[in-house]
């Protein structure tokens, strides 16, 4: 799955009590985003456990346990060549681009598509080294809830 609509999942999925069933997970994405539930169908008929990548391996959930996410099938959701993604909280979106625009070192954009905030940062030299040190200093000072920071193919998730 590319990194920006495996985000974009994870971050409809938020809210959803866990474990949950895919059929339980489908219902509660389609209320956000009928494409996620679609694409959350198609992942196999199970408990899951833990929504995104990463987060527990499936040797601390036993046999068997996998993220809803690394489940769905690839190829949907567009990335912008060149841009990093940051999805976060709405305050926590806002925060970061105030401290982007305050370093005055990176092109930044501010969004939000259906109701989940990010911010677009143009790729080049350091920017994901800078990145990561913003995002991760953000989240240890609790100026942001969440915040998803997408690479290319990868993602990172602040808690």
């Amino acid at each position: 799955m590319r990194s920006q609509r495996a985000a974009e999942i994870q971050v409809i999925l938020e809210g959803v009590r866990l474990p949950a069933t895919r059929e339980e997970m489908v219902a509660y994405a389609r209320r956000w985003d009928a494409d996620a539930g679609t694409q959350l169908a198609q992942v196999p008929k199970r408990s899951y456990e833990s929504i995104g990548r990463g987060r527990r391996g499936a040797a601390a959930h036993g046999a068997g346990s996998v993220s809803v996410v690394d489940a769905v099938r690839p190829g949907v959701g567009a990335e912008r060549s060149g841009h990093l993604r940051i999805y976060a909280d709405p305050a926590g979106a806002a925060e970061l681009m105030r401290q982007l625009v305050g370093l005055r070192l990176f092109d930044a954009l501010l969004g939000e598509e259906e109701g989940h905030w990010y911010v677009d940062v143009r790729d080049g030299d350091g920017v994901l080294s800078r990145l990561f040190d913003l995002v991760s200093s953000a989240s240890g000072l609790g100026q942001v809830d969440y915040a998803i920071l997408c690479a290319g193919e990868r993602t990172l998730t602040f808690p």
